[in-house]
């Protein structure tokens, strides 16, 4: 029963929110968004620098109450927190 409402939780959320591969435009900011990072000694989560380059490959705005992850990243739009 619980396992059953579970999966049509998760089922909902995946309906509502779409699934955005990691290919090879993604890649790209995110291998620049990482030379960023390195190169000014601001390191950023890996996930974050991923979420970061999804967004900027698609033309999406990030909406975060993290804006220290993404603050500051070439190319990233974000607002929130």
């Amino acid at each position: 029963r619980y396992r059953a409402r579970r999966r049509a939780y998760v089922d909902a959320v995946r309906g509502a929110i779409p699934a955005i591969p990691y290919a090879e435009a993604v890649a790209d900011i995110h291998a620049g968004l990482i030379a960023h990072t390195v190169k000014t000694g601001d390191r950023r989560s890996a996930h974050d620098l991923i979420i970061a380059a999804t967004a900027a490959s698609t033309g999406r705005t990030l909406v975060t109450l993290d804006r220290r992850g993404f603050e500051g990243l070439p190319g990233v739009r974000h607002t929130g927190g």
